[in-house]
């Protein structure tokens, strides 16, 4: 046997295989892909955003599904593993006595989401000015804001360059008391109002729980910040 006609031996079946492997991959990657579409819209009509588009990627086969493709015009595809939607499984099989095979699909959902207009230095109170509504992965950002109102009052703890996405870890409360500041400890009961002065111990944003001195007796009290010079006591005094 012949160095050439050996070679042609071999290399023959491999080509064989090669090309019903390029004849059957496309159109069972084509069904999964559309399976896991149809999968990711429904999903993303669940979700509390405004999605623009979803996109799918299905990645090439390993190679012992290669070397077995789906050879059957309506191949049964389920969805088996979808908690990571940027790493999801679907089976494929030709009918239900035959071995699956799994395909792995990448999915994204885009969406409108909250990004700086411009760069936004941190501890700076936030404006509707500096942010837009932008396109992006959704997945990506799950804590992203959508609704701009969902800033005010709002100040950044970092510095957030210009298109970056607003996450709802990045902000914090603005400061509406500061440490050291004169404030007004007001209690009441029913209708019956007792204020006192005192000294904020900590800074607080509207709403918080901070500590602050009674000028009068010198004890400490815990107080939820009412506004910008009124607490009002939460807790029993300590010294």
């Amino acid at each position: 046997m012949s160095a050439r006609f050996a070679l042609l031996r071999f290399a023959l079946p491999a080509l064989w295989l090669g090309a019903v492997c390029a004849h059957a991959s496309p159109a069972a990657d084509e069904r999964v892909a559309a399976s896991a579409r149809a999968w990711l819209r429904d999903y993303a009509a669940r979700q509390p955003v405004d999605v623009t588009s979803i996109d799918v990627t299905v990645l090439p086969p390993g190679a012992r599904q290669a070397a077995a493709p789906i050879q059957c015009d309506n191949p049964e595809i389920t969805p088996v593993d979808t908690r990571r939607i940027a790493r999801m499984r679907f089976s494929v099989r030709c009918d239900r006595s035959s071995r699956p095979a799994i395909f792995i699909v990448r999915g994204k959902i885009f969406a409108k989401l909250l990004v700086a207009a411009t760069p936004v230095p941190a501890g700076r109170p936030l404006t509707r000015e500096d942010v837009a509504l932008a396109e992006r992965d959704w997945l990506a950002t799950q804590d992203a804001l959508t609704d701009p109102r969902a800033i005010d009052g709002r100040v950044s703890r970092r510095a957030l360059k210009a298109g970056q996405v607003l996450q709802k870890r990045f902000l914090k409360a603005q400061t509406t008391v500061k440490r050291g500041q004169a404030v007004r400890i007001v209690a009441q009961a029913g209708q019956i109002e007792v204020s006192a002065t005192g000294t904020a111990l900590d800074d607080g944003a509207t709403g918080d729980t901070i500590r602050v001195r009674n000028t009068g007796t010198g004890r400490t009290v815990d107080a939820r910040v009412v506004d910008a010079d009124t607490v009002a006591p939460v807790g029993a005094a300590s010294k």
